[in-house]
């Protein structure tokens, strides 16, 4: 069978982190490792006696440069992570999720063998309709994955979803 694949929302995945995943946002590690470049740019031209053009202003410039602008690369990677979604595939192995991390791209697959069964239901998260495929793990665990936003529908191949999950064994239940 052909694999079926479909992108997650974003606003789903977000939903679902926030209420199965919560934690806060410390910053306070990402500054720390920013004043110590920072620190370490400007310790490197005072050990050597030598500034960078013999112009100390611009070897401190380029130190508060490097320390700050690594700090607003991962900002900026936070917030990338922030906005992408993810993209299924239901394929002979199983779920096969393809997924940003940061500036990384993580691949996961969940075996057909740790599924029990699967479930196409809705979801109310955070005030937003959703319909979702939940895979009931053989240890007890869900994997969430969203399949539309019921208040602004998109075309989604949900037949073809459900068929391909029956073909590879699994009884799909449909509550939506």
């Amino acid at each position: 069978m052909k694999p079926v694949q479909w992108q997650e929302p974003v606003s789903f995945r977000n939903a679902i982190n926030r209420r199965f995943y919560p934690r806060k946002r410390n910053l306070w590690p990402l500054v720390a490792i920013a004043l110590g470049l920072t620190a370490v740019m400007i310790l490197i031209p005072i050990v050597k006696q030598k500034p960078v053009d013999d112009n100390w202003p611009k070897s401190f410039l380029i130190a508060f440069g490097v320390g700050f602008g690594w700090l607003g690369l991962m900002l900026f990677l936070m917030v990338v992570n922030h906005f992408s979604s993810r993209f299924i595939v239901i394929n002979p192995q199983g779920f096969f999720l393809k997924e940003w991390h940061g500036a990384a791209i993580r691949f996961t697959t969940w075996r057909w063998e740790h599924v029990a069964h699967c479930t196409i239901q809705q979801m109310d998260l955070e005030g937003t309709h959703y319909l979702a495929l939940i895979a009931h793990l053989t240890d007890g665990r869900y994997l969430y994955m969203g399949l539309n936003i019921l208040d602004n529908p998109r075309r989604i191949p949900l037949g073809e979803i459900e068929a391909a999950i029956r073909f590879y064994g699994k009884e799909v239940r449909r509550y939506a």
